[in-house]
């Protein structure tokens, strides 16, 4: 084999460039734009290097997953190493053609994905040198690129314009999909969010039929209208992906972690919503809903359009004029009636809104929707009750993929209005969290942590704990949690604590042991003196009701034990988890 010449890329602050807006859809349009650069826009880019046409290359982009070889192939104009971890590594003949490539692809983000940074670095890459070594320079090199040079991305700010309301940028660009003059930034969020939940939609098909539907609205996500509802941010990041990936010897290696890494994470997550689809009915009246009020999406497509052109009730002109409105989704009758008037430029009298919605498509709106799935680091959001459930579903589903993967997870429970960019900083400080806890503990398990946020408490995730969740007898918090088999005993079990947290309302029986305002009165003891914690529990005694005891502890009579309690936990977990899984998991052991 030759020498050829490497390059690798990267993106510098994702995590910052996805969360810029406390707007879900441009989030999700910014996710969507970091999966695209190394996609359609690496697919433009190498269009100019290699001659072959957009299709030709598209295909080409997935070549490495097939490959078997041990080194690059550099008889080729250029050979994909891996796409995957945020970054992508080429192998190209010459250093002309590389140089060429990186200019030309970052010319394309300049004009596709404005504000996003990239980083890059660039060697000969030996033939007769040991292929984690040569990676290995190259990846100083990058982290040596990052530190010296950060390049601007997006045009400054103008003073004799108009700001962004969403970016504080200029406003440069009309979108017709937020009626609004926006940054070319935002613009683009924008635009892709409607291709990213397009994709999403094809991906999952099969499993959405005709009956369910992705939202990008939080608004959508589960939670009543006017009440306190809350969303959970869940944020899941693989446990020594990083490790593993630098213990590959060969491209061979590398190649082969990657794809079991994404084809895990793809495989998880469609289990996730294989389950929002099969047990909707059930999540759904576990979050307060009827089957009359479920959140549901209008739509119109083209056999909608035509049922419109056919309606005797309506004009004709309506179904050329709603033609804009083709394939966008409303998430409420209320929004989509809204758009229609704009487009007919008109108040619709009551009984043409009627018949427009009898011809929409109407589907349900999953209570969940990913924003990152890129591969071991993912975050999605859906309903607050759901988010300990679903985080747990994944990893499950995660490490089912293989038996070498394990991943900690960090649900962040908010309200709905709460600062989206907080919540997320919040799932990652949990998720942190819960990796520390592995590495105290020295487990190869899964960890789970989660947080409650009511509002009004500023700090970290240490802080507010230190400051807000200690007791006279010692700390409220219970969690992390293990995902481990039901099967074996973990005082840190999150199914066994799942189970005893169903037994703390309910008996084994199914009757009720504690009601709504005995758990009240727990929950106040806990935050009381020993003695009050004592007449607690005596006077459940008195009543022949008695708390849940994890084995090989005496909880159930003292309250706290070694300065801590189990109790607190399991009251937070009967206000944010589906209550028929509850029972389910009561069941188990």
């Amino acid at each position: 084999m030759n020498d050829c010449h490497a390059v690798l890329l990267d993106t510098a602050s994702i995590q910052n460039y996805i969360f810029q807006s406390n707007k879900l859809r441009e989030n999700l349009g910014a996710s969507f734009l970091v999966e695209e650069i190394y996609r359609t826009y690496l697919a433009c880019a190498l269009c100019a290097i290699t001659k072959r046409t957009f299709a030709e290359e598209l295909a080409h982009l997935d070549s490495w997953k097939a490959a078997a070889a041990e080194t690059p192939d550099c008889s080729k104009v250029v050979d994909i190493g891996y796409i995957g971890g945020g970054n992508a590594l080429l192998f190209f003949q010459t250093e002309k053609l590389a140089q060429n490539f990186v200019e030309e692809w970052t010319k394309i983000l300049l004009v596709h994905a404005p504000g996003l940074t990239t980083a890059v670095a660039t060697s000969l890459f030996s033939a007769s040198q040991e292929f984690s070594e040569s990676l290995k320079a190259l990846f100083i090199q990058l982290e040596r690129n990052k530190a010296e040079h950060s390049p601007i991305t997006s045009l400054p700010r103008h003073g004799i314009t108009a700001e962004c309301m969403h970016s504080g940028s200029s406003t440069e660009i009309y979108t017709e999909l937020s009626d609004e003059y926006v940054s070319a930034g935002v613009n683009a969020r924008i635009k892709a969010a409607s291709a990213s939940k397009n994709d999403l939609e094809k991906k999952y098909k099969s499993l959405l039929s005709d009956r369910f539907w992705f939202t990008n609205e939080l608004e959508d996500l589960g939670g009543k209208l006017h009440e306190d509802s809350h969303i959970a941010i869940v944020h899941i990041d693989g446990n020594n992906i990083g490790e593993r990936f630098k213990a590959a010897k060969t491209l061979k290696d590398r190649r082969a972690l990657s794809r079991i890494v994404h084809e895990a994470t793809e495989s998880a997550f469609g289990n996730l919503v294989n389950v929002a689809a099969e047990k909707h009915d059930a999540i759904m009246q576990a979050l307060g809903f009827d089957s009359k009020s479920y959140p549901t999406g209008f739509m119109l497509d083209e056999a909608a359009l035509q049922k419109i052109a056919n309606d005797a009730r309506l004009p004709k002109s309506y179904s050329e004029k709603l033609h804009k409105l083709k394939d966008r989704m409303y998430g409420s009758k209320k929004k989509f009636l809204e758009a229609a008037q704009k487009e007919l430029a008109m108040n619709l009298p009551n009984e043409h809104g009627d018949a427009l919605s009898t011809c929409a498509v109407k589907r349900n709106i999953l209570p969940i929707r990913p924003i990152i799935l890129g591969g071991d680091d993912v975050t999605f959001v859906c309903d607050g009750k759901l988010g300990i459930y679903f985080a747990q579903l994944f990893v499950e589903a995660f490490e089912n993929a293989d038996k070498n993967l394990t991943a900690c997870a960090g649900v962040a429970i908010i309200k709905t209005k709460y600062p989206f960019y907080r919540g997320v900083e919040l799932a990652k400080q949990l998720c942190s969290n819960a990796k520390t806890a592995r590495k105290e503990k020295n487990s190869p398990a899964s960890f789970l942590d989660f947080h409650v946020s009511l509002g009004g408490m500023a700090g970290t995730l240490q802080e507010i704990r230190k400051t807000h969740f200690q007791a006279p007898q010692g700390s409220l918090l219970y969690r992390p949690f293990k995902i481990v088999p039901t099967k074996l005993f973990d005082e840190l079990s999150l199914d066994l604590f799942l189970e005893k947290t169903c037994r703390l309302q309910h008996t084994e029986a199914g009757a009720i042991n504690l009601p709504n305002n005995k758990i009240n009165e727990l929950s106040e003891a806990l935050t009381l003196s020993e003695d009050a914690a004592q007449k607690f529990v005596q006077e459940l005694k008195y009543r022949g009701r008695k708390l849940p005891e994890i084995e090989g502890s005496h909880y159930a009579e003292t309250l706290f034990q070694d300065r801590k309690t189990p109790y607190f936990d399991m009251i937070e977990i009967l206000r944010f988890y589906p209550d028929f899984v509850l029972r389910e998991a009561g069941g188990k052991r």
